[in-house]
């Protein structure tokens, strides 16, 4: 009787995992600067989630969102993240960003520029490097 029990615990369960729905949001630990008059701020590590605008359109209505676009939306530790469009345009994205569209974002090392679009700050450009031999 237990090893019964045991095979419908785990039907139940598999089936539970499968009706939910799938979240491709990838997280990642990147150097993030902000251009200033002046140029360029120091680059620091801060975690940033990329995501495309569908995703980002499932979190929030507030913002004025681009559905096929890609977003990265970085967190400072303590306080609001800081949601940018990345202005590079990445070919073959479909609904859920994924790990293959963030190596494909930075496969050639470049750092990617993005544009703010939430708070006071709209309109600041950040850049995001997601690849460095340093870390």
């Amino acid at each position: 009787m237990p090893r019964y029990l045991v095979c419908a615990c785990a039907l139940f369960f598999s089936l539970l995992l499968a009706a939910t729905p799938a979240h491709a949001v990838v997280e990642r630990e990147c150097m993030v600067a902000l251009q200033a008059k002046s140029g360029w701020s120091a680059e620091r590590k801060r975690t940033v989630r990329f995501m495309t605008g569908m995703e980002l359109a499932r979190i929030t209505t507030t913002l004025n969102i681009e559905l096929r676009q890609v977003y990265a939306v970085i967190s400072h530790g303590t306080g609001l993240p800081t949601v940018a469009r990345i202005d590079t345009v990445l070919l073959g994205v479909n609904r859920e960003f994924t790990v293959a569209d963030f190596v494909r974002l930075f496969e050639d090392g470049h750092a990617r520029t993005a544009t703010q679009i939430d708070g006071q700050g709209r309109t600041l450009t950040w850049r995001l490097r997601g690849r460095s031999p340093f870390y």
